[in-house]
């Protein structure tokens, strides 16, 4: 019977490449970030901990972008830029056509006061932001006439969308984040990582724990300081996302001309809110309210809070901070410029 030798060189190649792999795998990054600047015009941060941590990181980034590409206002191949440019019947995707009636109820909540079909009146405010010049009265009208989430035609047989107002746009900006947030928790939980924290543009998602075990700790912005914070929220999973008017803004002869728009009037909402936080199990569903709330004020807010299950934070134009009672435990007030009470 003949036996088998193995050539020397080969044995030293296979016990390298071995040695190799184990080393690879012993030292791969255990906490790995990742920031994305060209998608959902903001910056986003992605920050795993764990076993494939910049796999998984890099998974979240292909999300960011292929959502981007769908929704975005900008992009001519997405379906929201393909809606926007024809005033024909448009089929979407089954996944748009859902998010985009998924939008409805917080229209009726807020009394179309929040309306994604605002997207003249948004592209208005934001070219008069970028050049801090005021937009004409008349053009404003204009666009706020082309608003009108109720006009739209849904059928969801075939997933398309038939407008009865030609010009009318869609700008999915106040859902399009917490949205996709939902989308990366889905994928994180089907990896091996401990724990991540995707912050995109300020819609913060928290999943797991850190490598210490320890939970994750939100800031709270104070509106009149990038710099500083008016509290922490503690959390182990889910959702902690603001709106507020200090995100886009301009100063025109002492008065703030925000980005969130108030669609019946096509003006900057002027509720008496400089910030809404929402903290929720729901990254759609708490994008949704922390635009709803800040656009419907403190008094509806707190009643569309506690309809949907969720917590919150409002910070008010007289420097008061009032906060969910649920939250009580886990929020940690830090500015004593602030008045901090809470609501039941």
């Amino acid at each position: 019977m003949k036996k088998f030798k193995i050539n020397k060189y080969i044995l030293l190649f296979l016990l390298v490449s071995a040695l190799a792999f184990l080393l690879l795998w012993k030292f791969q990054p255990k906490e790995y970030s990742i920031y994305i600047d060209d998608a959902l015009n903001t910056s986003s941060k992605i920050s795993v901990y764990g076993k494939n941590a910049r796999q998984a990181a890099e998974g979240c980034c292909e999300i960011i972008r292929q959502y981007d590409s769908l929704l975005s206002v900008s992009d001519p191949n997405s379906e929201i830029y393909g809606f926007n440019s024809s005033d024909e019947v448009y089929s979407f995707s089954p996944e748009v056509f859902s998010l985009i009636a998924a939008c409805e109820p917080f229209y009726i909540d807020t009394n179309a006061r929040f309306d994604i079909t605002v997207g003249a009146v948004s592209q208005l405010w934001s070219g008069s932001i970028l050049t801090s010049r005021l937009p004409d009265s008349a053009a404003v009208a204009s666009a706020a006439a082309l608003t009108d989430y109720s006009s739209l035609i849904l059928n969801k047989d075939n997933h398309s969308i038939v407008k009865t107002i030609n010009g009318q746009q869609l700008n999915l900006g106040a859902v399009a984040k917490g949205y996709i947030s939902d989308r990366i928790a889905d994928y994180l939980k089907s990896t091996s990582v401990n724990g991540a924290i995707a912050d995109l543009g300020g819609n913060i998602y928290a999943f797991g724990s850190k490598n210490d075990g320890s939970s994750w700790k939100i800031g709270i912005q104070n509106p009149d300081d990038s710099s500083a914070i008016i509290g922490t929220v503690s959390i182990d999973e889910g959702y902690v996302i603001t709106s507020g008017d200090y995100q886009r803004y301009m100063l025109i002869d002492g008065m703030r001309y925000h980005h969130i728009t108030d669609a019946k009037t096509g003006y900057p909402a002027k509720s008496g809110l400089r910030s809404v936080t929402i903290i929720s199990d729901n990254g759609f569903i708490g994008d949704s309210l922390s635009t709803a709330c800040f656009i419907a004020g403190l008094k509806k807010g707190t009643e569309l809070v506690k309809k949907y299950g969720t917590k919150a934070i409002f910070i008010t134009e007289d420097n008061k901070v009032i906060y969910s009672k649920e939250l009580e435990k886990v929020f940690n007030p830090s500015d004593n410029s602030f008045i901090y009470s809470v609501f039941e």
